[in-house]
């Protein structure tokens, strides 16, 4: 198949369309992946300046609190912090789920005392957690 006149144009055209669009994608990934970069020396700067406190069974859970809860019969362990909320950590081999005060769950928990029970409400359904432990 031969080019008729004027698809050159047209070709030409067309390559400087996908060539400026992937440019621009491209420059969108370097944006979000700037400040994803940012985030993280963010956080690397939180947890190399935490001042984690000890917490007592006898506490009101705050940030830096380690709380062990219990909803639907499955016990999980989450680790209340200012930022790096969804990061799973391993602590003496137990997986440590990160929350923040903003989080559904650690809104509902902060305050609590072993014992009480948080209430999470979803769109599809409640979620009870109850503070078996708060190190």
């Amino acid at each position: 198949l031969a080019p008729k006149k004027g698809d050159f144009g047209c070709l030409f055209l067309l390559l400087v369309v996908v060539y400026d669009t992937r440019a621009l994608e491209a420059s969108y990934l370097a944006g979000a992946q700037a400040k994803r970069v940012g985030e993280i020396e963010e956080l690397l700067f939180v947890f190399k300046n935490l001042e984690i406190r000890s917490f007592t069974n006898a506490d009101s859970i705050l940030s830096t609190a380690l709380v062990e809860v219990e909803s639907d019969a499955k016990k999980s362990f989450v680790f209340l912090m200012s930022k790096g909320g969804g990061i799973q950590l391993t602590i003496d081999t137990m997986p440590v789920q990160i929350i923040t005060p903003h989080s559904p769950l650690g809104e509902a928990l902060l305050g609590l005392k072993v014992g009480d029970v948080a209430i999470v409400e979803s769109s599809k359904k409640v979620l009870e957690y109850e503070v078996l432990t708060i190190q």
